[in-house]
């Protein structure tokens, strides 16, 4: 009750990511059986198909979108808190210490924020603490079981399975490790068999929407190496209880075979998205290293001595850790302030826009939510055809194209409207791509002054508006439900100077 509680009480009202819009507007795909706003399968865009299910599930007993994801952020949080918990205690810790533990790891940098940004990763950290508890019992049926599920949550997460199961079942006999891959798989199969159904592809594309969008694969990999290099070592400073945990756990066995497996998912991230390490306040980290944490503090402090001098200068330590990872602490007045943002352009678009207008929007979900307006995601995560344009523009050209993408997306949608993050604005310059390209942007709501917010501008298509090859926007058009395509004959403006690499607030 009081896990259920306190998550209750951390979970803010909006989400501040808008990727856990797009879960809660295709769960309402589901329910309404199309969808209005982007004329694409549920599953499309979707990373977790069984977090989905489970917002789903929400939405079918009578809650509301919003509700919804708040019900199912505090229930991911709720579970990470019992499994440390019944980690702890299993482990022979006393209340005391579990209770201290765990206020270490929340506070640290910025966890809090990762375990509550509405999507999934509150329920893949819970799954892969007790997948750490049953691999270090050797509790092979419970690891199978987990096996199967945790990459259905998180695809990444299957190298950190693989080792687990190894873990688990080393020494047995092979006809017994085959029998828990087959749990493995049947507790997989729903998953796998709903997104092939749903979009005919056997596993989530987000990933490839994201690798071909941001185009950091291409850049030489000493380049690409250093930059996840420096991502893990900036989080290292700011989450440092988490990062001491984690090299606390190289002293089990167990602690060391995961931890191998956690620096194979992140070398995969290093050569295809270095930059997906830090986005969202490093949300992808989160399920990676803080079990690994709760193994190696807890470890730490059953080898102290069952003395109150030491327990409390244990305590001390971990006081000044929080200390120390709390130099940068986190920002959560700025997100919420964000989060009302959305609802306050969804409220103008709706109000301010036509109904038949078709809107570019980078953030594919809090207005597919709030808004009721046709919509063309420019990343590709919803839009497949935008995936196609990035393909052929950005990612052969390491991003110094992108532009040419923009132009190929917006001239195949035909779209009157185009929605921003002044941030992304600032990185990637979406309003000024198109101008440059010869369309009237007019801006019609700006966010307020001295915060993070979007901007609206009304796009008018001049005569000579340049679009980088007819084959490309008919591609993009033929991939993009719902929309006609009327590419200019007119040839493409001199390539972009590519775009600075995203922070930790990309998508």
């Amino acid at each position: 009750m009081l896990a259920v509680g306190l998550a209750a009480w951390l979970t803010p009202p909006l989400p501040y990511l808008d990727d856990a819009y797009i879960v809660a507007h295709s769960a309402d795909v589901l329910r309404q059986g199309h969808d209005a706003a982007f004329g694409v399968p549920a599953l499309v865009g979707i990373t977790s198909p069984p977090y989905l299910l489970l917002v789903w599930g929400l939405q079918a007993i009578g809650l509301d979108a919003l509700l919804s994801l708040r019900v199912a952020t505090a229930a991911g949080l709720s579970a990470f808190l019992l499994a440390v918990w019944i980690l702890l205690r299993r482990r022979g810790l006393r209340d005391w210490q579990a209770i201290g533990l765990l206020a270490v790891l929340l506070l640290s940098g910025q966890t809090i924020l990762g375990l509550t940004n509405g999507l999934e990763t509150g329920v893949a950290t819970a799954l892969s603490v007790w997948l750490i508890a049953a691999t270090e019992e050797r509790e092979r049926w419970t690891v199978a079981i987990l096996s199967g599920l945790i990459p259905c949550l998180r695809p990444d997460l299957l190298p950190l399975v693989g080792v687990a199961w190894l873990r688990a079942t080393w020494g047995l006999p092979w006809s017994r490790r085959l029998g828990t891959v087959g749990v493995a798989a049947l507790a997989a199969a729903p998953f796998v068999l709903w997104i092939r159904a749903d979009t005919g592809e056997w596993w989530p594309q987000t990933l490839a929407a994201k690798r071909v969008f941001f185009a950091e694969g291409c850049q030489p990999l000493f380049e690409r190496l250093t930059f996840a290099g420096s991502l893990i070592a900036d989080w290292a400073t700011t989450t440092v209880p988490v990062a001491v945990g984690v090299l606390l756990a190289l002293r089990s066995a167990t602690g060391r075979w995961l931890v191998l497996a956690t620096l194979a998912i992140l070398l995969a991230y290093a050569t295809t998205l270095p930059g997906g390490i830090a986005h969202n306040d490093s949300r992808y980290l989160t399920p990676l290293w803080l079990p690994l944490a709760v193994l190696g503090l807890s470890d730490a402090l059953v080898t102290l001595p069952h003395d109150r001098t030491l327990g409390s200068v244990a305590t001390l330590g971990g006081i000044l850790l929080v200390a120390a990872g709390l130099r940068h602490p986190p920002v959560f007045a700025e997100w919420n302030q964000f989060a009302q943002d959305v609802v306050s352009t969804a409220a103008w678009v709706d109000r301010e826009t036509p109904a038949d207008a078709t809107l570019l929007v980078h953030d594919a979900g809090g207005l597919s939510v709030l808004a009721h307006r046709r919509l063309v995601d420019l990343v590709g995560l919803k839009s497949i055809g935008s995936i196609d344009a990035h393909a052929a523009y950005t990612w052969p050209s390491c991003g110094v194209q992108r532009a040419q993408a923009f132009a190929a997306i917006a001239a195949s949608a035909n779209a009157r409207y185009l929605v921003v993050v002044d941030e992304w604005e600032r990185i990637f310059g979406l309003a000024q791509a198109l101008a440059r390209r010869g369309w009237t942007l007019t801006r019609l709501r700006e966010h307020p002054a001295g915060t993070r917010g979007y901007d609206v501008y009304r796009l008018q298509r001049t005569a000579d508006a340049s679009v980088p090859g007819r084959d490309a926007a008919n591609t993009v058009a033929a991939t993009v439900p719902g929309h006609n395509s009327s590419p200019s004959t007119s040839s493409s403006a001199a390539a972009d100077t590519a775009a600075p690499r995203t922070n930790g607030n990309g998508r």
